[in-house]
């Protein structure tokens, strides 16, 4: 009875490990954002509102780190005037798809395809704006998560000049 508990109990464990670890293998899977929310202060020296008006985006994260999303994300920048009500506004496709690398020393390079905005303040290294690019896309993010390279094989716009 004392080695049929202890050969269950190991085959028990070893069960349980073989399913853990066969689910770690298993990318976690979740809908992407689908919020209004203001870009930080700084991007355009004005304030911007991203406004995400539908999404069936969704984002992976696999057992090794790497986070990648696919799906379509449609939204509206709006440039907003004191009052928080918006000026001008301008609809962007945000579609991807993309995928995020952390490195060893904290850093992670994101890369791409599509349409993508990178939102940039004069804290990063590669100064302040709202980038629009539509083709291969290569960003660096510091450990501190600054952006501090953009690297398009494409067409990139200025947003704040046409919301401006």
């Amino acid at each position: 009875m004392r080695r049929c508990l202890l050969v269950c109990g190991l085959a028990t464990l070893f069960l349980l490990v073989a399913v853990s670890s066969a689910s770690a293998d298993k990318p976690v899977k979740f809908p992407g954002p689908s919020v209004t929310t203001l870009l930080p202060e700084g991007a355009c020296g004005f304030p911007v509102q991203l406004e995400v008006l539908s999404s069936s985006t969704q984002i992976k994260i696999f057992s090794n780190g790497v986070v990648m999303g696919t799906g379509e994300t449609l939204a509206v920048l709006h440039r907003l005037d004191a009052a928080g009500n918006p000026v001008t506004s301008l609809p962007i496709n945000l579609s991807g798809p993309g995928k995020i690398v952390g490195q060893p020393d904290g850093s992670a390079v994101i890369s791409g395809g599509g349409p993508w905005l990178v939102i940039t303040t004069a804290a990063d290294p590669i100064g302040a704006g709202l980038r629009y690019s539509r083709g291969r896309i290569t960003v660096g993010i510091t450990p501190t998560g600054l952006v501090s390279s953009l690297a398009v094989d494409g067409n990139v716009r200025d947003v704040c000049a046409d919301i401006a």
